[in-house]
């Protein structure tokens, strides 16, 4: 039988271990990783923070976030377990991308303790969740190996669960596609998929102090589509513009935290790939054990294969089949 733990209670057991880790065991930690490296036992490192300032008691007592012990601080903050890859150390910083933005020293002091742990670990990758990588590269910090940015392992992730949804046959094979968020990741995405049956509109988006802006004519464009790919920050970035779907559409979800079907007669299904035994310890807020974002998929890959950057996105995407990754196709 499955027991399932409330949240607040594993917000409590978070807080209770990063406590001790902090405070009590931050050191023999350290020294015990080192002395264990020769076996490799950790394979890459994943840095996670707090998408807003609410978000680090998630982890870590407001008392405790906000002290010198630990601001700027990567920490360790879980472990996610080898499966039929390579095992991961979690590392939690607590600084907002706000605050990353704000604060070039700042940035410059986290690559370098990563750098520190990385070492010390014998890790072959690094990988920065979320909006990291993308505030360390406007503050001119390369990241160049050990580090992943995560672009091409979240496109996979979005094109893994495209592929695997019209494969069984939930998803048409031919349609109007619309993607929502066209940077870097969403124009790969697009490049990758223009090759299929599908008409494919990009839609650009304006940050906003309350979420993002779409253009004018991205209403008309969504009320079109048989399929919408939201490549948001945030689910609830998003969450206005679902009324403009028409019933039936296919809402393929790359946000977090999630989106939350608002309107009735969508398919709302959420990007999240899996990897044989892979499992986080404990698991991320707002994530199941076994989901791996895609910049954890990228870094496993990067450990696995020794390739950073240097295959293109149709070989990446194979090769990582290969490795045993799938889409779970939660909803």
């Amino acid at each position: 039988m499955k027991i399932r733990i409330k949240k607040p209670l594993q917000k409590l057991l978070r807080q209770t271990g990063f406590l001790t880790i902090s405070l009590v065991l931050r050191l023999p930690l350290w020294i015990l990783l080192f002395l264990v490296r020769p076996g490799k036992s950790v394979g890459y490192l994943f840095v996670i923070y707090p998408g807003h300032k609410k978000d680090v008691i998630e982890f870590c007592p407001k008392w405790l976030a906000y002290s010198p012990i630990f601001m700027g601080r990567p920490t360790i903050g879980g472990m996610i377990s080898n499966g039929t890859a390579k095992r991961g150390l979690v590392l939690v910083v607590p600084n907002t991308v706000g605050e990353m933005r704000a604060d070039k020293k700042m940035c410059q002091a986290i690559q370098r303790r990563l750098l520190r742990v990385q070492r010390l670990t014998g890790a072959r990758a690094i990988a920065l969740a979320g909006q990291m990588p993308g505030v360390f590269l406007r503050h001119g910090l390369e990241l160049e190996k050990p580090f992943v940015t995560g672009v091409r392992g979240t496109v996979y992730s979005v094109v893994e669960t495209i592929e695997t949804l019209t494969a069984q046959k939930i998803a048409p094979a031919s349609g109007t596609m619309v993607i929502v968020g066209v940077g870097h990741m969403g124009g790969e995405v697009i490049d990758y998929l223009q090759d299929r049956s599908w008409k494919i509109h990009g839609i650009d988006i304006r940050r906003h102090r309350d979420g993002v802006l779409l253009p004018e004519e991205g209403e008309k464009v969504l009320a079109q589509a048989d399929m919408v790919v939201v490549l948001t920050p945030k689910g609830s970035d998003f969450a206005p513009y679902m009324k403009y779907l028409k019933p039936g559409c296919l809402v393929v979800d790359d946000t977090h935290p999630r989106l939350h079907a608002t309107i009735s007669g969508l398919k709302l299904y959420k990007v999240a790939i899996g990897l044989p035994g892979t499992i986080f310890y404990p698991r991320l807020p707002g994530y199941r054990r076994d989901w791996l974002p895609g910049c954890v998929v990228e870094a496993i890959y990067a450990a696995v294969t020794s390739s950073f950057g240097s295959d293109p996105l149709p070989v990446f995407i194979e090769r990582a089949r290969q490795l045993g990754y799938y889409a779970h196709l939660d909803r």
